[in-house]
Parts: C-alpha cells; structure tokens; sequence
C-alpha cells in the first residue's frame, strides 16, 4: 500500500536515491487542493506538476499521471497521488508521507 504524495516529495529515475525531482502543485494551483494537508504538506494529485533535473525542457508540462488502478482517495475532486506512480518524463514518485497510507489491508 503506498505513501500518500505531498508537495516536495521526491521522484527518480531509477527508483532509487538519489532524487532527480520534486513534486509542485498544479498550475493553477485549484483553492480546494492548496488546503488539504498530509503530514503537514499540500497533497499532490493526478496531474500536480514533476520538477524534473534531467527533463526541464518539459516545464508545467510534465505531470503526475495516473496508474491503471483505481482511485478511492480524492482531494478536491482530483485523485490523490501516491508512492509509485509515475510522471510524463517517466520518473517515479520516490517518497511521501510516512504515515498515510492509501489502498486497503488485505
């Protein structure tokens, strides 16, 4: 089950540290989303934007993007991001909050 992603979490490349990215709210950031702290951060959703090192040339343009899972978890109407998904330039969420986890115990 994966960590609830938070504004200025990292991503990477290879999965591993070291980070090659952070995480930044949408543009325009929605009113609704801005109030929604996890762990004391903004929340991130399905197309927050992927500050990448290695791909700037994408800007605003890269996004979180949704897996092929569903989504129970919603901030001001978008899905929440978590651990493990992915961005446009194909990074992965590394971290998030250690203490919200979203998906269900089996």
């Amino acid at each position: 089950m994966p960590a609830a992603a938070r504004i200025t979490d990292t991503t990477s490349h290879t999965r591993l540290p070291p980070p090659t990215g952070v995480l930044l709210a949408p543009v325009p950031p929605p009113p609704r989303l801005m109030s929604v702290f996890i762990a004391g951060r903004p929340a991130v959703v399905l197309a927050s934007v992927h500050q990448c090192a290695i791909h700037p040339q994408l800007g605003p343009l890269n996004r979180v993007m949704p897996l092929p899972r569903p989504r129970q978890v919603f901030v001001g109407g978008a899905p929440l991001a978590c651990v493990g998904d992915l961005t446009t330039c194909g990074a992965t969420i590394l971290t998030g909050a250690p203490n919200v986890i979203i998906g269900e115990r089996p």
